[in-house]
């Protein structure tokens, strides 16, 4: 993984060593006074954010998508995300945060569980993130150096339940669904990649997973139970001013750009689709539309911003797809007999790392981003592994 530099949108910051974001400038002393309509925000607000988001872009776009990310952080800037109100749907009860209390030191073990590594990845990004169900029963989450095939033990088993495992922008750290001292409740956990620092963004009373910090390190998202269905949540990196962005929606995935956000819902009742909601309009995009039970989950979008990855068993057993932005050319960059899920592209785009149990139980398996080069990465004979992110 590696850092995806953005436009700070709050003076929020991550818990744990985050850079330090521009700061945003202030209005001028003749604006009109402050006002709910988030619309009439972005008015009076852009000239001033857009001088400060014009500085704060450093890196260099992939040339055939300069005109994308450009249009998106023209929109981006115009978006004040404290003040995200949707009409249709109701206000969010902010839930307090738990202060972390739980820290280990990490250990390095080099038989258990046994790597196998077959190749050597050069897509870039030394460390690959997998949460891993041991035979013996729970969750545990660990991380995977694929220079040399080490593997780094980093919570105790049952504490991570299903983890769904993300990277923070800066790479420092790792946000995951933990259940540490939580009586078995999933909740949103944080963790540095040393596994020092482990403690809690998001600590409620009912089932919250999926979390993921937006590409500035200043918001962060998650899916939660508590209104009795899944849903979409907005809050501070750290937790805090936790309120409801998407009704009936899950698996919450960041552009990487931070203006729009990929989801999956069944509220057209069926099967899982893909939609993307875009942070700017509050429109709500259907991506995938497959017949019978078919679902389609896990969208990840690529780091250049052209794709987005998702698995699908539209073709009768999960495999790995591709599809741009807007839904179109939908095109299986898998077709094994057995299953293959949990896409994770490379942080250069050019390869994605996803889980399959074509040897007989779930190991990591790396391909180029047009499927090709397909080869075991690790494996190991103590579990199976059920999510990664690279």
């Amino acid at each position: 993984p590696t850092a995806i530099d953005g436009v700070s949108q709050v003076t929020t910051p991550l818990p744990t060593d985050t850079p330090s974001q521009p700061t945003n400038t202030p209005l001028p002393s003749n604006t009109p006074a402050p006002t709910d309509d988030p619309v009439v925000i972005a008015q009076q607000t852009f000239a001033a954010i857009q001088t400060a988001t014009a500085d704060a872009w450093t890196d260099t776009p992939t040339p055939d998508f300069e005109a994308t990310r450009d249009a998106e952080l023209t929109r981006l800037a115009e978006i004040d995300l404290t003040n995200i109100a949707l009409s249709s749907t109701p206000t969010a009860t902010t839930t307090p945060t738990a202060t972390a209390t739980y820290t280990r030191t990490p250990t390095r073990i080099p038989a258990s569980p046994t790597p196998t590594i077959a190749a050597t990845p050069d897509g870039g990004g030394q460390y690959i993130v997998f949460g891993l169900e041991p035979f013996s029963g729970g969750h545990e989450l660990w991380l995977l150096d694929i220079e040399t095939g080490e593997t780094i033990f980093l919570t105790e088993t049952g504490s991570a339940a299903w983890p769904k495992p993300k990277f923070t922008p800066n790479s420092r750290s790792i946000v995951f669904t933990s259940t540490i001292g939580t009586g078995n409740n999933p909740n949103i956990g944080i963790i540095d990649i040393d596994g020092r620092n482990n403690g809690f963004l998001v600590n409620a009373q009912s089932s919250d997973n999926s979390g993921i910090v937006s590409p500035d390190g200043q918001q962060m998202l998650f899916d939660s139970l508590r209104n009795g269905r899944l849903q979409v949540y907005i809050a501070d990196s750290n937790g805090n001013n936790q309120r409801l962005l998407i009704d009936n929606g899950g698996d919450p995935e960041w552009s990487p750009f931070g203006g729009q956000v990929a989801f999956t819902t069944s509220r057209h009742g069926g099967p899982l689709e893909i939609y993307v909601y875009d942070l700017f309009t509050g429109v709500q995009t259907r991506l995938t539309e497959t017949q019978g039970s078919a679902s389609n989950g896990w969208p990840v979008w690529s780091p250049d911003g052209s794709r987005i990855a998702f698995d699908s068993d539209r073709d009768g057993n999960y495999n790995i797809y591709v599809m741009s932005v807007d839904g179109f050319d939908q095109v299986a960059l898998t077709t094994n007999t057995a299953g293959d899920f949990r896409p994770a592209w490379s942080p250069d785009s050019s390869q994605i790392a996803f889980v399959s149990n074509r040897t007989g139980r779930n190991a990591i398996y790396v391909m180029n981003s047009d499927g090709s080069n397909q080869r075991l990465l690790f494996e190991t004979t103590d579990g199976n592994i059920t999510s990664l992110d690279w």
